[in-house]
């Protein structure tokens, strides 16, 4: 019958796997051996714990790194009791942006001054700027994210711009996440985007220049991408 050649066959493969020496018993459910599963939790937390001891390093840097001078001229502006002084004081510091002094002035008023919290706005910019900077690069087609990830933190402009009290780097984060947006807007195929992601791109676009004035040369690019992408795209059209 059908039950008995099922088990006449498995008793021949087993008799045969016992005398060549190969039977050999799998893992209830087909589980993994415990030797794996700990290497694959080592692999998951191996970039989360390098990006806590990163932060840490930028933590420890921004309270230990004398301030700058560029940071000083700054922080005269900041330090004052009402915010028309530092609109007073942008008048005599060319090339300043109301936002990035404004919010300086705000945080040394609530937490009071010192190095950590004149610096505050740019550790906090770093970890969004380089979730932003990894998504941009999966977008785009880049494979190993975590090398990509590897040279941001590294890069030596990038490190300088995240412990100093500057906006720079709260600007580069804004910029950034705009280009990330830009990036889903030229690759969407169901039409245009909703009315709420493109205000967000908008208020992002508009305010970076307000933190940091070179920043209005990003909006300048995303103008010019827009328009040549529409223009490739009517040709497309039209072939």
């Amino acid at each position: 019958s059908g039950p008995f050649n099922v088990g006449w066959a498995f008793s021949r493969k087993l008799v045969g796997q016992v005398g060549r020496g190969t039977l050999w018993v799998r893992p209830i459910g087909n589980r993994p051996a415990a030797g794996t599963d700990k290497l694959s939790v080592a692999r998951a937390l191996l970039p989360a714990l390098g990006f806590a001891a990163w932060c840490a390093v930028l933590a420890a840097s921004a309270v230990l790194r004398p301030l700058q001078l560029d940071e000083v001229m700054q922080l005269i502006g900041t330090r004052v009791p009402h915010p028309a002084s530092v609109f007073d004081w942008m008048r005599h510091s060319p090339g300043s942006v109301p936002i990035g002094y404004l919010l300086q002035w705000v945080l040394v008023r609530i937490a009071g001054f010192s190095n950590l919290i004149a610096r505050l706005p740019s550790l906090v910019a770093f970890p969004l700027m380089l979730f932003a900077t990894l998504r941009i690069g999966a977008r785009i087609g880049i494979r190993g994210v975590e090398g990509l990830a590897l040279i941001v933190a590294v890069t030596p402009m990038l490190f300088r711009y995240s412990i100093e009290g500057r906006p720079y780097l709260p600007a580069f984060c804004l910029t950034a996440f705009a280009t990330l947006l830009l990036l889903q807007f030229a690759g969407a195929r169901d039409g245009r985007p909703a009315l709420w992601r493109l205000g967000v791109y908008s208020l992002m676009l508009t305010t970076a220049p307000l933190l940091q004035g070179t920043a209005a040369c990003v909006t300048l690019a995303h103008a010019l991408f827009v328009l040549t992408d529409r223009a490739m795209r009517r040709d497309r059209g039209r072939q």
